[in-house]
């Protein structure tokens, strides 16, 4: 008990919680109206995943969401995928207007309790996948209309989206904000293989 003890005073000089109840207090609540998590949940709540069988059959057919494989980043989208990915970007238009709304704020805690121990609903970090893999589709599409702003604004709102999961202090969160960077930096390989963006877009994205 003494080890353990001696174990827990260091963390707390440290300056890091050792209980649950500290690690739950450590996770910041934002003051109402300004917690990005809650604009997020709204967003979620509006995703058109397309899983009835008919919808299902044509989502397969899209890039990143289904099993379409992508061209080169060098390359434009085939025709019939562009018009697939436009059509499937309508139908979550209300859930990318709130990403975008939610990623201009800068403080965010989902709704987690970690009071009794780490095995807490991660629900949402599934959502943030569907998220950021939304964002990459309407990145490629912006790429490929030669809207430079759009596509830069998209590729910043994902990983804005994963830049907010970095507060989450769980191993779940942290694998899912992996993941979740890993797609954005895709979606700014076929951004910057596909415009030529100005010197005021590269700072902003740098």
């Amino acid at each position: 008990a003494r080890g353990i003890q001696t174990r827990i005073d260091a963390i707390h000089r440290a300056g890091f919680p050792a209980t649950c109840a500290e690690l739950n207090a450590w996770y910041v609540q934002p003051p109402p109206g300004q917690n990005a998590a809650d604009i997020y949940a709204q967003a979620f709540a509006h995703f058109e995943m397309w899983t009835n069988k008919t919808s299902q059959m044509k989502r397969d057919l899209l890039p990143v969401f289904g099993n379409a494989k992508l061209p080169p980043r060098t390359e434009p989208l085939p025709s019939d995928m562009q018009k697939l990915i436009v059509e499937y970007l309508a139908a979550n238009a209300e859930s990318l207007h709130l990403i975008h709304q939610a990623s201009a704020i800068r403080s965010c805690r989902y709704p987690i309790d970690l009071n009794n121990g780490l095995m807490t609903s991660a629900q949402h970090l599934y959502s943030i996948g569907d998220a950021a893999r939304l964002l990459e589709l309407e990145a490629m599409q912006y790429a490929d209309e030669q809207q430079s702003q759009s596509a830069v604004d998209s590729v910043m709102a994902s990983l804005n989206l994963s830049r907010l999961l970095d507060q989450e202090p769980t191993i779940i969160s942290y694998l899912h904000d992996i993941g979740s960077e890993g797609t954005a930096l895709e979606s700014m390989e076929r951004v910057l293989n596909r415009l030529l963006l100005s010197d005021a877009q590269l700072l902003y994205l740098s």
